[in-house]
């Protein structure tokens, strides 16, 4: 008689058990595109498909995807589209067809996962990618605001408008707010790079055009290629996203 009457209770309990919340994630890999090479056939030049490792899969497989297609679009400076799996509390598995890629951290809130060549391999490839996260919540990252993610090796100041100007670490972000000087379609942002000797060089200065009810990124990162390896490029994404994002080579760590 009461295992009857408990039996309810612990098939409910099984069913919350069961019940995961659903996590999400979006990609985003940054870098350069590999120099073109062609090749001669009967007079012709055709452009040669780019050597392995030197650009990020075109499509990712996510593990726990909750969506319909098998595989998510990825490519070199835009977002992926947003990724929903089945269970937040268990990190991602990212599979180029049957090739393991990368693993990401349990979505226990909305995440950005953003992919960049590893520096410290004696050789930069996309096989054995870095990855830095950022959280990507309103509260975290609010409508109006502009987030500065800087992947470079080398800290970065940050002025917005006429407020005082931050220091943004490497590997680290910061989101700037209307009080810290991101208003919206009234923002010039100055960014320079912190050298060693603890002199700043100017990088950027241009007016940041930031909407109402929009979000704006600015990814600071360096070259891939031998000859733009300390080379610093400013990415400017916005949400809703532009047709096309916004690119600078801008300079040089040494």
């Amino acid at each position: 008689m009461i295992l009857r009457l408990l039996l309810p209770i612990l098939l409910i309990q099984i069913a919350f058990s069961q019940d995961k919340e659903k996590g999400f994630v979006r990609l985003l890999a940054l870098g350069e595109n590999p120099t073109m090479k062609f090749k001669t056939i009967n007079g012709r030049r055709v452009e040669q498909p780019p050597v392995p490792g030197s650009i990020p899969p075109r499509a990712l497989s996510v593990s726990g995807f909750a969506g319909a297609v098998a595989a998510v679009p990825f490519q070199l400076g835009r977002f992926a589209p947003w990724v929903e799996v089945v269970d937040r509390t268990l990190p991602l598995q990212l599979s180029a067809g049957e090739k393991k890629w990368a693993k990401v951290g349990a979505p226990t809130v909305p995440k950005l996962a953003v992919f960049v060549h590893d520096r410290a391999l004696k050789k930069m490839t996309w096989d054995k990618p870095k990855l830095f996260e950022f959280a990507e919540t309103l509260k975290a990252y609010p409508n109006e605001s502009i987030r500065v993610i800087n992947l470079t090796t080398a800290p970065v100041i940050v002025r917005l408008g006429e407020e005082a100007s931050v220091e943004v670490k490497a590997g680290k972000s910061r989101i700037f707010k209307e009080k810290d000087g991101a208003k919206v379609e009234d923002t010039v942002a100055l960014i320079g790079v912190k050298m060693s000797n603890g002199r700043v060089n100017r990088i950027y200065k241009s007016d940041i055009d930031l909407y109402k009810n929009q979000r704006l990124t600015i990814f600071l990162y360096l070259g891939d290629r031998e000859l733009t390896k300390n080379r610093v490029y400013v990415k400017i994404l916005s949400e809703p996203t532009r047709r096309r994002g916004i690119s600078y080579a801008v300079f040089c760590l040494k």
